[in-house]
């Protein structure tokens, strides 16, 4: 896994050829840790982890194209994940987020209307995030603003609308 501090050695625009990545963003660092470790054992993806909305931004600024799944926090300090989701579609607007929130205040429509490809519920189920990462697997699936959010729980977990 990768800190917020590995991004440095890559160059602006450069095209990435190397393992897939993987973004997670939470100013919790027990939760960044939890959620991290998570996806480096149920995947072969390199894992970077960035404590705010505004290193991550940095990061995918530098290589968008390197990063193809992205998980955020909701309430960051400085750049929420909904601005920041907004942002890298942006850059690459069939980048698939996934919301990460233990707050009440985004309904699964909201985080698809907000361009989410997803919504987990904290305290987050591993069996949920292995859901929405199989779900996000299955061919034909793309993040879409028309995308219907997954929830954390095993009906929900991998509702996700094909494109």
């Amino acid at each position: 896994m990768k800190n917020e501090a590995s991004f440095n050695h890559i160059l602006p625009g450069a095209l990435y050829c190397g393992r897939t990545r993987w973004m997670v963003v939470d100013d919790n660092a027990d939760v960044l840790e939890f959620v991290s470790t998570l996806l480096a054992t149920i995947s072969d993806a390199e894992v970077w982890r960035f404590r705010s909305g505004a290193e991550a931004a940095e990061a995918f600024a530098s290589a968008p194209e390197s990063f193809r799944f992205v998980i955020t926090d909701l309430e960051m300090p400085g750049m929420s994940g909904i601005e920041l989701c907004r942002w890298m579609q942006t850059l690459s607007p069939r980048l698939n987020i996934l919301l990460m929130t233990g707050s009440a205040i985004v309904t699964r429509e909201e985080a698809a209307r907000f361009g989410f490809c997803g919504l987990l519920k904290k305290p987050l189920l591993p069996a949920a995030l292995k859901q929405a990462i199989e779900a996000l697997r299955t061919p034909n699936r793309r993040a879409t603003s028309e995308n219907r959010a997954v929830e954390n729980s095993p009906r929900d977990a991998a509702v996700f609308a094909a494109a």
